[in-house]
């Protein structure tokens, strides 16, 4: 397989279980590749923004490696984003951890953190959900069809 025009790129920058990722995605295809590389990123058919850790550290993560611009320019493409965790959020407008962030404004949206709990108060349900198609037939040829 030629790297730089794999299916599925897992965009890597600095944050991340990326071989964990790779290794869950690779029983369904093997023409994947893990990287930072624009040029890799935008001859991908679908790309997938992992994540952990703070918002903040994240965008510079993007910012850093210069894909802020090759992130946003995938997506008007139209193409699929699978964002995962932290790579969810950061393709929303803002996010307000550790300060007043930018996000990559993929989704309107701001990423707000929860108020100060109380030891009386319960933690929102944070588990397994059953995921929809935004349209019915967008995940027939993904490895997300059922």
């Amino acid at each position: 397989m030629n790297k730089t025009n794999a299916k599925i790129v897992i965009v890597d920058y600095g944050v991340g279980n990326l071989f964990s990722l790779a290794n869950a995605v690779g029983l369904f295809t093997r023409d994947l590749v893990i990287s930072e590389d624009a040029n890799t990123i935008n001859n991908a058919e679908a790309i997938i923004l992992p994540g952990v850790g703070a918002f903040k550290a994240g965008m510079e993560g993007l910012k850093i490696r210069n894909l802020i611009g090759t992130i946003k320019a995938f997506a008007k493409t139209n193409r699929p984003i699978l964002g995962i965790c932290l790579g969810a959020q950061l393709m929303l407008t803002k996010g307000y951890e550790f300060g007043e962030i930018e996000g990559l404004d993929i989704i309107a949206g701001k990423v707000i953190p929860f108020p100060k709990f109380k030891n009386a108060d319960k933690v929102p349900h944070i588990g397994w959900n059953k995921i929809f198609p935004f349209n019915k037939g967008r995940w027939n040829d993904t490895i997300m069809r059922s």
